[in-house]
C-alpha cells in the first residue's frame, strides 16, 4: 500500500519535548479531523479509526498522554496515480521511556480519491497511515526496537507475536528495504513465503509497504505497538500466562518466563499481573495460570497431568528461593 501511498515521514519530528514521567497508564485517544471528503468517504475513514481504536486501550506505564490528534485532507499532490497519500507524525514527545507521536497528518491525493473509495481501498489507506502516525515504521529508531538499513526489527512484543504467527525461529521481523524512501526501513517485508495459521502471506498483511489481498492486521503488528508505547488488546493477547503468545498457557511458556524473569528482560506477556513490570510478584499467578487453576487452591484439589505436576515444583521452587533472597534484576 503504502509503495504508492506513504511517504511517511515526510512530517518528520517537528517536536521533542521532554515531560515527566506518570506512574499510571494513560487512556488513548485518537482524534481524527477531516476536510475535504464526502460522507461515504467520511464513513471510511472512521471506519480505519475505529479499527485502531479497537485494539488499543492505553500506554505503557510512565507515558502521560491525553490524544493523538490527526488531520486528514485530500489536496492535489501528483495527479491521477503515482503518490496517493502521504502521512507521518508531525510533533512527538518523549514521555516515560517510550517517544510517542502527539498530531500527525494524513492527505490523501484528491484525483485518486475517487478511484480509491471505488475499489474500498479508502479505509485501508488510511488504516494504514494511521498505523504509520501512531509509530509503525516511524518511532522505532526512537525506541531502540530497530536500526535503519538492517531489515530487522527486534522489538521483544513484536518478535514474539511474529514467532508465535508466522516463524518460531526467527531471530527478527524481517522489514522492507526497497521500495525508496517512504517504504523502505518503514514496513515488515513483503513476503509472500511467510504465512501466517491461516495460510495469509506477509505480503498481504497492512502495514506492509505494498496494498495486496485483503490488508489483514496481524497479531506481530498489534503486539509491536507495545514496544512503542502502547498497550494493546486483539483475540488471544489477554490470555495471561501466555508469554510466547502461541494462543495457551503450558509448560512451553515456562521458559520464555524465566528468560524475562532472571535476565532482567522486560516483556509484557510475562507481565502476569499487569502491573508494569516483570518480578517475583509474577511468578504465583503464572503457576496459577500454567496449572489452569485459581490462586491457592492445594495441588491434590484440583485433578492435574503429572507433567504438569512437574512443572508446578519446579516453579514453586523457584518461588521458594526468591522467598529466601534470591536476587532478581528487573531491568
Amino acid at each position: 500500500m503504502a509503495k504508492t501511498a506513504a511517504a511517511q515521514a515526510a512530517g518528520g519530528f517537528l517536536c521533542i519535548a521532554l515531560l515527566a514521567p506518570a506512574p499510571a497508564h494513560a487512556q488513548f485517544n485518537l482524534v481524527v479531523r477531516t476536510s475535504g471528503f464526502s460522507t461515504t468517504q467520511e464513513l471510511m475513514i472512521r471506519q480505519a479509526q475505529t479499527l485502531w481504536e479497537g485494539v488499543i486501550t492505553g500506554y505503557q506505564p510512565g507515558v502521560r498522554q491525553a490524544e493523538i490528534d490527526v488531520l486528514v485532507t485530500a489536496p492535489e499532490i501528483d495527479g491521477p496515480g503515482g503518490m496517493v497519500g502521504v502521512a507521518g507524525p508531525t510533533g512527538s514527545a518523549w514521555l516515560g521511556d517510550f517517544v510517542v507521536t502527539t498530531t500527525g497528518s494524513i492527505q490523501v491525493d484528491r484525483d485518486d480519491l475517487a478511484g480509491l473509495e471505488l475499489a474500498a481501498l479508502l479505509a485501508d489507506l488510511v488504516a494504514h497511515e494511521l498505523g504509520h502516525i501512531l509509530g509503525i515504521g516511524t518511532q522505532w529508531v526512537a525506541n531502540g526496537v530497530y536500526v535503519t538499513g538492517t531489515g530487522r526489527y527486534v522489538g521483544p512484543s513484536g518478535l514474539a507475536a511474529y514467532r508465535a504467527e508466522f516463524d518460531p525461529e526467527a531471530a527478527f521481523v524481517p522489514v522492507e528495504l526497497d521500495g525508496g524512501p517512504g517504504s523502505a526501513d518503514a514496513h515488515w517485508d513483503h513476503r509472500i513465503d511467510v504465512l501466517d495459521p491461516h495460510n495469509r502471506p506477509l505480503a498481504d498483511e497492512l502495514m506492509t509497504g505494498v496494498a495486496s489481498g485483503d490488508n489483514y492486521l496481524s497479531r506481530t503488528t498489534v503486539l509491536s505497538l507495545r514496544d512503542i508505547g502502547f498497550e494493546v488488546q486483539f483475540p488471544g493477547l489477554d490470555l495471561a500466562g501466555d508469554v510466547n503468545l502461541d494462543g495457551g498457557v503450558n509448560g512451553l511458556d515456562v521458559g520464555p518466563f524465566f528468560d524475562a524473569l532472571v535476565q532482567g528482560r522486560y516483556l509484557t506477556t510475562a507481565d502476569v499481573n499487569r502491573d508494569g513490570g516483570v518480578d517475583g510478584l509474577d511468578l504465583e499467578p503464572f503457576v496459577a495460570a500454567v496449572l489452569g487453576r485459581p490462586i491457592g487452591v492445594a495441588p491434590a484439589v484440583v485433578p492435574e497431568p503429572a507433567t504438569f505436576a512437574l512443572v508446578e515444583l519446579a516453579l514453586l521452587g523457584f518461588v521458594g528461593s526468591v522467598g529466601r533472597g534470591r536476587s532478581i534484576c528487573l531491568r
